[in-house]
């Protein structure tokens, strides 16, 4: 029966020990007016009623306390009867003591046996089975497949999960190796992380399971490395997770086309959708850069505005499709007259503006000169008809922050009307004259 507990919850032993020395303490000082018998008497009633608390049995303290108090009684009167009997008590003090700590090692060592025969109980055969009974009906009925290998490395046990997953019957796996199930181009991987992480105990990976119907089924690969006297043993789980990877490989597709379709949108937003070159858009943010790094580095750099002349009796004599063709053919040619670093745009119309970074007022002209000779020579045909152009440049140069940039652009736009203005097929500079050039029109 268990000891009863008061109100708060308390054991009552504490209680009953509390107030049993408090009371013979008094009693025996009320009694004798001596301090040093009473407190030999408490502590002795203490000494002897401890180890009845560790019984939960309210009887068993109560009886351990009546005894206690008895033995204190006892232990007064002989001590009153002899003039020096006080030390009566403090003898039984000292054998109490003594019994109490024979009753608690006891009482140790029997629990310690207990524990340690409890530890060392072999268990059963009919308890081994009863375990692997219960081992086998989990794997039976596991979602996930659950094989065994022995130390050779074969199964010696697999679950109806297992055979759903890799499709080949126990019958067939029993005795084989267990890598014959992998596809072979995963075979390689899987073997070396299976040897890397035998010695460290655990191995996780994906790889592929090739069926006996020819399906691919991706499996998670798990295995425990076990080793005991008995030598290796290892058991694994295997996990079809083919709607897991299909379903990244859906994500990491349509997260690839979004790229590739932000990539095309912002490359259509900055590209003129005719000639493919960079659109006034696009040219301004390189201009903004290469103003800063111009002011960074002090190096100026250079601008063109190029016009193709009577642009507008090309689209009237030929049609607009052959000006547009025009436009594409001029478009090659600045490209491939211009440097790599050079940044050729199509400013508007059938105006281009080329940015010739480092480059000052003197290479650009020469540049210019070579492009517009470039233009004149050339011929081009659309629809068996053979067509000729000429074009206008106007340069000027970003050489500090004296100036703005769309101040820059503004003196090349002056230069060019000025090439117009005098003649066209012309190179004109925020510092030179026109240079003479023959005059040819369509």
């Amino acid at each position: 029966m268990n000891e009863k507990t008061d109100s708060s919850g308390f054991s009552l032993g504490p209680k009953i020990l509390a107030a049993g020395v408090v009371a013979a303490g008094l009693c025996l000082f009320f009694l004798d007016r001596n301090f040093s018998a009473a407190f030999n008497a408490a502590l002795l009633y203490f000494i002897l009623i401890l180890p009845a608390l560790r019984i939960p049995d309210k009887r068993a303290v109560t009886a351990t306390a009546a005894f206690a108090s008895l033995l204190i009684v006892l232990g007064y009167f002989v001590a009153s009867a002899q003039p020096s009997g006080y030390p009566v008590v403090d003898r039984l003090l000292a054998l109490a003591i003594l019994w109490t700590a024979a009753w608690m090692g006891g009482s140790i060592k029997n629990l310690r046996a207990q524990t340690q025969g409890l530890n060392a109980r072999p268990s059963t055969p009919a308890e081994n089975r009863k375990q692997e009974l219960r081992f086998q009906g989990m794997c039976q009925s596991s979602p996930i497949g659950i094989f065994q290998i022995d130390s050779e490395n074969k199964y010696s046990y697999v679950n109806p999960a297992w055979e759903k997953i890799s499709g080949v019957p126990l019958s067939r796996a029993l005795g084989r190796p267990w890598w014959e199930v992998i596809h072979e181009d995963d075979r390689e991987e899987t073997l070396r992380r299976w040897a890397e992480t035998e010695t460290e105990g655990q191995l996780d990976i994906d790889c592929r399971v090739l069926r006996p119907d020819g399906d691919l089924v991706w499996t998670t690969l798990r295995s425990r490395f076990l080793y005991s006297d008995e030598g290796k043993e290892i058991i694994g789980t295997l996990s079809d997770v083919t709607k897991r990877v299909e379903a990244q490989k859906q994500s990491a597709a349509m997260i690839r086309e979004l790229v590739r379709l932000k990539k095309a949108l912002e490359k259509t937003a900055r590209t003129d959708p005719l000639t493919q070159l960079p659109n006034r858009r696009d040219l301004e943010e390189k201009l903004q850069h290469e103003t800063a790094r111009a002011d960074r580095n002090k190096r100026a750099f250079s601008i063109a505005l190029a016009d193709i002349d009577f642009f507008k009796k090309v689209n009237d004599v030929y049609g607009h499709d052959a000006g547009d063709h025009v436009l594409v053919e001029i478009a090659k040619l600045l490209r491939k007259n211009s440097r790599k670093q050079d940044v050729v745009c199509r400013w508007g119309g059938e105006e281009f503006l080329i940015l010739l970074p480092e480059t000052p007022i003197s290479g650009a002209k020469v540049w210019a000169e070579k492009v517009r000779s470039a233009i004149e020579a050339f011929t081009t045909t659309h629809n068996r008809e053979e067509i000729r152009v000429t074009m206008s440049l106007g340069i000027s140069v970003y050489k500090d922050a004296s100036k703005t940039l769309k101040e820059v652009i503004k003196e090349a736009d002056e230069c060019l009307y000025k090439a117009k203005n005098q003649g066209r097929n012309l190179v004109v500079s925020v510092e030179s004259e026109p240079q003479d050039a023959q005059k040819s029109a369509p």
